[in-house]
């Protein structure tokens, strides 16, 4: 990813024709340089990982979807990725489909991921391969499409209780992820007169959405999608259980949050109509 930038670009070429020179130096004046090639070394080793981590820091701040266009956000991610190589342009694909699936705009998620999914059997990571089939299923929830879906949400439990599934991700948190998004199918497919009758379902959505709501990542904050997304589930099933006050406190946190993302815009609606169709239009 330090190609993607010009600075962090600059800066680790800088540090490699430091490297070189040091090196050189040191073979030719071997005797009488060994001290200042050394100090040369360190400050190329220095001015790389400088370069890494600035990189990562310009990358988050691209990321950032707080008051942008979402179609400047757009071309500028899917230009970084095309000059990412291998692993880092998947992770760059597979975030650009989170945060399009959070703006609802489906033929560019369903573009990126068709261009990411290539790059995901290719690395044959089993945690990207999980990112990758939550994204589908997010689509899916975006599109209302509900074919095949009880088979890819096996597919994610599976691929998670799998013994190739890294174990340095939490094993744990994901099939949490994994349960909220059940409970959630399971919600949304009824209607809002069904659900409040369904106690049970609302009361667990709930309760892993305000569970899940505490362990964002700092991608996730940076985005600022994913604890909307939670506590607009909060909202609802807390509106569905009859609690509208505390219902409310929720859905405003949402509606005032500055983002352009459409479930902002549906809490808002909510908090004016009353009505509990509104929020049950398109799952977060």
């Amino acid at each position: 990813m330090i190609f993607c930038f010009l600075s962090t670009a600059v800066l680790y070429i800088v540090s490699l024709i430091v490297l070189i020179i040091s090196t050189v130096i040191a073979v030719i004046f071997y005797q009488s340089a060994v001290l200042p090639a050394g100090i040369l070394v360190v400050i190329s080793f220095m001015t790389a990982i400088l370069a890494h981590f600035g990189a990562k820091k310009l990358y988050y701040g691209s990321i950032s979807c707080t008051a942008e266009d979402f179609d400047k956000w757009y071309s500028r991610q899917i230009k970084i990725a095309r000059r990412c190589f291998r692993s880092s342009r998947m992770v760059v694909m597979l975030n650009t489909a989170y945060v399009c699936c959070a703006f609802e705009k489906t033929e560019e998620c369903r573009s990126v991921l068709m261009q990411a999914r290539s790059l995901v059997e290719m690395y044959g990571n089993a945690y990207y391969r999980y990112i990758y089939l939550t994204a589908v299923l997010a689509l899916k929830e975006k599109t209302h499409d509900m074919r095949y879906v009880s088979e890819l949400i096996a597919e994610i439990y599976a691929l998670i209780r799998s013994p190739i599934f890294p174990k340095y991700e939490s094993k744990k948190d994901c099939l949490l992820r994994c349960d909220y998004a059940l409970a959630e199918l399971r919600l949304y497919v009824s209607s809002p007169e069904q659900s409040a009758a369904d106690k049970n379902t609302a009361l667990k959505l709930r309760q892993l959405a305000l569970e899940l709501s505490r362990q964002d990542s700092r991608l996730e904050e940076t985005i600022g999608y994913s604890k909307l997304a939670f506590y607009y589930n909060v909202g609802l099933t807390t509106a569905l259980l009859g609690d509208s006050a505390t219902a409310d406190k929720f859905l405003s946190y949402i509606a005032s949050a500055p983002y352009g993302f459409p479930l902002c815009a549906r809490a808002r609606r909510y908090l004016i109509t009353r009505d509990l169709t509104a929020l049950m239009e398109t799952m977060p």
